[in-house]
C-alpha cells in the first residue's frame, strides 16, 4: 500500500468514526496492554495561545468499559474535543526548518526530564530517537536530548498556564486520565511538540512481558512529534495500536516520513555531498573501455544538476562515466568530485556509478546556492580519466 493510499484511508476511517465520537481507534483485534485491555488511539483538538493544538493519546479500554466511554474521558483529561471533518487539514504538519534552506538547523531539538521515569526510560527513548534518525530522510533529532526539570509547558497536567514556551520537552508524569498511557500535543502553526508518559503504569525495556515496552511507545509518539498522524497499515509503528514489542520501522513510517521531508537517497559520504548509490532496474551490456570519460570525451555533459526533496530545495549533482561514446556507459568505476561554493572549498564525495554509469551525490538545502562541481578521478581496473579536471558550474 502507497502512503498517499494509506493516508486516505485512516483519515476515512476517523471522519466515520468522528462523525458519531470524534476519535480514532481500533478495531476488535486491538491487542492488550500488559493485560490491562485493548488499546484505543484517540486524536483530539485543544487549544493554547489561540492555537488549535492536536493531542495524540494511546489509552487502555479495560473490562467493562467501552471504547467510546474511554476515548470521551481520555478527551476530557486533556481539555480536547474529537476531530471533525473540518479539522482533517490539522493532521498534516511538518518541521519548517527542514525547508529554510539553512542546513545548519536541520534537527530538531528535544529535552528530557528525568524525574520520576522508569529504569532504563532514557535509553530507550534515546534508541527510539535514533530509528527515526535513521529513516533515510533529512528529518533527525539532535543528539543527545538536553536535560531540563521543567514540566512540559503544553502539557495540560503542569502547573500554570498552557503555553508555547519554544521547547520540546519529554515528561513522565502522573496524567489525569488514569487509562492513558501517553500524550503528544503538537502546535498546528507553531513547530513545537511536547510528550508526557503516565507513570500510573508499570514500564519496561528489559522485561516488556510484564510491562509495556518504552520504546516501542516512545518510537509512535515520537512519530507524532515528526507530523506523521496514525496508519492503517498492520504493523507499522504509526498503527494506532500497541501490541508488544515493535523496535522497527516498516516502509510505511518511513514513506510517511519522506512525505514530508524527502529521501537522502539511502547512502553516505564524508563530508558532504551525499552520495545517492540507489540501483536501477536497467541493465546494460559490459563495458570494454580503453579510457574514461566524463560523459561524450567531445561533448562536455557528464556532470548534470536536478533539484530533490521536499519543495526542491536539495541540490543533486549527478556524475556519467563512459568510455568516451554516449552509448556505452561504464558501470562499477570509483569516482570523486571536488566541490566549491561561492566562499571557497565546501567539500569531497566518492562512489561507484551504477548500470547506468552515473554516480549522484546531495547537498542538502542547496539548490539556492552557487555550485562547482570538480570531477577529480574515475579509475575501473586500472583505466583512468582522459578529461577530467574540467569545472562544472550550477546554476549553468
Amino acid at each position: 500500500m502507497t502512503l498517499s493510499t494509506s493516508r486516505r484511508n485512516i483519515l476515512a476511517i476517523i471522519a466515520v468514526l468522528a462523525l458519531s465520537a470524534g476519535l480514532a481507534m481500533l478495531g476488535a483485534d486491538s491487542a492488550s496492554a500488559n493485560g490491562n485491555g485493548r488499546v484505543i488511539a484517540v486524536t483530539g483538538v485543544a487549544s493554547v495561545d489561540n492555537e488549535q493544538v492536536l493531542v495524540h493519546i494511546i489509552a487502555v479500554v479495560n473490562a467493562g468499559r467501552s471504547d467510546q466511554e474511554v476515548a470521551e474521558a481520555a478527551l476530557r483529561g486533556v481539555n480536547a474535543r474529537g476531530l471533525t471533518a473540518s479539522d482533517y487539514t490539522l493532521l498534516a504538519n511538518s518541521w519548517d526548518q527542514f525547508s529554510d534552506g539553512n542546513a545548519g538547523n536541520d534537527y530538531v531539538v528535544q529535552r528530557y526530564n528525568a524525574i520520576g521515569e522508569p529504569s532504563g526510560a532514557r535509553a530507550a527513548i534515546d534508541l527510539s530517537r535514533a530509528t527515526w534518525n535513521g529513516a533515510d530522510s533529512p528529518f533527525a533529532f539532535q543528539v543527545p536530548m538536553g536535560a531540563t526539570n521543567i514540566c512540559p509547558s503544553l502539557v495540560n497536567e503542569c502547573k500554570g498556564r498552557q503555553a508555547f514556551d519554544g521547547n520540546n520537552d519529554i515528561a513522565w508524569m502522573k496524567l489525569r486520565d488514569a487509562n492513558t498511557l501517553g500524550v503528544t500535543w503538537s502546535g498546528t502553526s507553531t513547530d513545537e511538540a511536547d510528550v508526557a508518559f503516565n507513570t500510573n503504569f508499570t514500564w519496561s525495556n528489559d522485561d516488556p512481558a510484564s510491562a509495556i515496552d518504552i520504546e516501542t511507545v516512545a518510537l509512535h509518539e515520537l512519530g507524532h512529534v515528526a507530523g506523521i498522524g496514525h496508519s492503517d497499515v498492520i504493523g507499522s509503528i504509526m498503527e494506532p495500536v500497541y501490541a508488544g514489542i515493535r523496535r522497527t520501522l516498516t516502509a510505511d513510517d518511513i514513506a510517511a516520513l519522506q512525505a514530508w521531508y524527502g529521501s537522502t537517497g539511502g547512502a553516505t559520504a564524508t563530508p558532504e555531498p551525499t552520495p545517492d548509490t540507489t540501483p536501477t532496474a536497467t541493465p546494460t551490456p559490459e563495458p570494454s573501455p580503453t579510457a574514461l570519460y566524463v560523459g561524450t570525451s567531445s561533448a562536455g555533459d557528464g556532470v548534470a544538476y536536478s533539484t530533490s526533496g521536499r519543495n526542491g530545495r536539495d541540490l543533486i549533482i549527478e556524475v556519467t562515466i563512459t568510455d568516451g561514446s554516449a552509448a556505452n556507459t561504464v558501470e562499477g568505476a570509483s569516482v570523486s568530485i571536488a566541490v566549491d561554493d561561492e566562499s571557497g572549498s565546501y567539500g569531497t564525495g566518492s562512489g561507484t556509478t551504477d548500470a547506468n554509469g552515473t554516480v549522484r551525490w546531495r547537498i542538502k538545502n542547496g539548490a539556492s546556492g552557487t555550485w562547482f562541481t570538480t570531477v577529480t578521478s574515475a579509475t575501473l581496473s586500472g583505466l583512468s580519466c582522459g578529461d577530467c579536471g574540467e569545472v562544472f558550474g550550477y546554476p549553468g
